[in-house]
């Protein structure tokens, strides 16, 4: 009898921990954005408010650099696709006449359910999408460029998309501020660097870095909103909340190299990481927003808010476990239909990229 080796399987249990951490980042910020407590005075409360929104504001960044890093040694697979897309149009649907009906947000219409099933009530998933579309002719472009080449694209993308939307004109380049695919793609091709090319990097310098650019952004940001508000003739307050401003920037691919060198293992951990998106498209849904922001949370009251940091850290975790409690639950009812539903519309997409292959007009050769 002949005993065959098992494969090793790698565990990146760091960046299950990464993209939990990235996710309560995002449920905190959307939190912050409706919690804005009296800025008029110095105070440990508002100190915190500051703090956390120069913490929480690099998620959707920390996603995409670790999109980078995985996908860059993928194959392409259409499937994974499809079946998001079936997913996001459950929740859109789902979400829409549930809350709906309830008597939160936008109120119950047919022409809206049809409407529900294309999922545009999230901006962050189109791009997202897109960017998985266009992942295999990056990753082309990734294996066939040497490491000079590729640390100068990267070097280019980052003064044309970082460096000078945020010192010059942030409506130049990226009129949507970093929450586009131009930004998306700059991250991916960053991300997937660090998984192709190593670097020798101390840990204890980047922490280091990284505490020193949220507390540098953070003080900046309140002198400009207030007390030097006057002298900000560039409004440089504004760009704090861009994607692609350089302090949120250099936050993010801070604490991406931070856990991509540490050494973790959770099995918990580890379990949680197909239910990590639901935690997104269920809180930040538009009629879900209304009830927790608006009616649950009660906005009025915000302004006077107290005890910010108990109250971030109580909201998002309860909102992460409640989504990842219903997003479990959804899937063993319905995982083995849309899994059926997702390999009929492969097929389909096949035989379609087939058909295109076979009758679109073939390019003449060009002789030298």
């Amino acid at each position: 009898m002949i005993l065959e080796k098992k494969a090793k399987i790698t565990r990146y249990d760091n960046m299950d921990l990464f993209r939990v951490l990235m996710m309560l980042f995002v449920i905190g910020h959307h939190y912050l954005k409706r919690a804005h407590p009296s800025m008029h005075v110095l105070s440990l409360n508002n100190s915190t408010y500051y703090l956390l929104t120069h913490l929480f504001i690099i998620g959707v960044n920390g996603f995409i650099l670790m999109s980078g890093y995985f996908l860059c040694k993928k194959e392409f697979n259409i499937s994974r696709i499809i079946n998001l897309l079936i997913w996001l149009s459950i929740y859109s649907c789902g979400l829409y006449t549930v809350f709906s009906l309830l008597g939160y947000g936008s109120s119950f219409m047919w022409r809206k359910f049809v409407t529900a099933f294309l999922p545009g009530n999230w901006w962050f998933m189109f791009p997202y999408v897109a960017l998985l579309l266009i992942s295999p002719f990056l990753n082309t472009l990734i294996k066939n460029l040497n490491v000079k080449q590729y640390q100068l694209l990267l070097l280019s993308a980052f003064f044309i998309e970082v460096f000078w939307s945020s010192t010059f004109s942030s409506s130049e380049i990226d009129r949507q501020d970093g929450y586009s695919l131009y930004n998306f793609i700059f991250l991916y091709l960053l991300g997937a660097h660090f998984r192709v090319h190593n670097y020798k990097i101390k840990l204890n310098r980047v922490i280091f870095v990284f505490i020193s650019l949220i507390l540098v952004s953070s003080i900046t940001h309140y002198l400009l909103a207030f007390p030097l508000r006057d002298y900000d003739i560039f409004y440089f307050r504004n760009r704090f909340y861009d994607y692609n401003f350089i302090t949120v920037f250099l936050c993010s691919l801070s604490i991406f190299l931070i856990f991509i060198n540490i050494n973790f293992s959770n099995k918990y951990i580890r379990k949680l990481r197909p239910f990590v998106l639901s935690a997104y498209l269920i809180h930040s849904h538009p009629n879900v927003g209304a009830f927790l922001f608006e009616n649950f949370l009660n906005n009025k009251n915000y302004p006077n808010c107290e005890y910010i940091l108990i109250r971030v850290i109580v909201f998002c975790l309860v909102t992460f476990f409640c989504s990842v409690l219903i997003d479990s639950i959804l899937r063993r009812i319905l995982q083995n239909l849309i899994t059926k539903v997702s390999s009929y519309i492969e097929v389909l997409s096949n035989n379609a990229y087939i058909f295109i292959e076979k009758y679109s007009p073939k390019p003449i050769e060009k002789t030298e």
